[in-house]
């Protein structure tokens, strides 16, 4: 009888180490979201959030957490900077995603100096640095978003059941953008292999990861 229960105990003792183990092997990464989230276009960053989370659910993470933060659009200044350079410094964030052209350009130099790496979707690909700055032009992308953008006016306007369920169909849509998908999983297999080589990887180093496996696609 003692030794059953000696060996139930050391059972229980084990699962929980096992487990203590494997939640303590979970890597964080905080990913920024900076686009319109309180104005007229907020539905641009909210469809930019659901779409992260939606992808964060059907790639192998093989034990990275990714968490996501938002910052609603500012005014291109000083001021702003700064507010940027905090935003990602308190929430330690290493990869902030931007949308368009405008925020696109705004955020690259911000992303260099303050050494964090940058995701821009349907932007200029002129931005990209290919150091700090990454970016993936998607012309249906930006045509659906802009879309989006119209339907949402309207609906502010007079609201209706046909537009509500376009609105629905798009964002739908949205998520399940193919260049959107691998851009995010091109970000996963860049995390997980700067990971394997350092568990407190830096942007720097998952960026070189990206800048190699970009590579290695193009």
């Amino acid at each position: 009888m003692r030794s059953s229960l000696t060996k139930i105990l050391v059972f229980v003792v084990s699962f929980f180490v096992l487990n203590l183990a494997y939640s303590q092997a979970k890597v964080e990464i905080n990913i920024g979201i900076y686009a319109p989230f309180a104005n007229e276009n907020s539905i641009v960053g909210r469809t930019l959030l659901v779409t992260l989370e939606a992808l964060r659910d059907q790639i192998n993470a093989q034990g990275i957490n990714y968490t996501f933060y938002t910052l609603d659009q500012l005014p291109a200044n000083q001021d702003a900077v700064k507010t940027i350079e905090k935003f990602v410094a308190a929430h330690q964030i290493k990869v902030l995603l931007t949308e368009g052209t405008r925020d696109g350009m705004f955020i690259a130099p911000i992303a260099k100096s303050s050494h964090f790496l940058h995701l821009n979707v349907g932007g200029d690909p002129k931005i990209e640095d290919g150091t700090n700055t990454f970016a993936t032009l998607s012309p249906e992308f930006t045509k659906d978003m802009q879309q989006l953008l119209s339907l949402k006016h309207k609906m502010s306007e007079n609201l209706d059941l046909d537009t509500l369920v376009a609105v629905q169909k798009l964002i739908k849509k949205l998520e399940a953008n193919p260049q959107i998908f691998q851009l995010f999983q091109l970000l996963n297999q860049s995390v997980i292999q700067a990971v394997k080589q350092d568990s407190h990887c830096s942007s720097q180093q998952i960026a070189m990861q990206l800048q190699a496996l970009s590579s290695k696609q193009a």
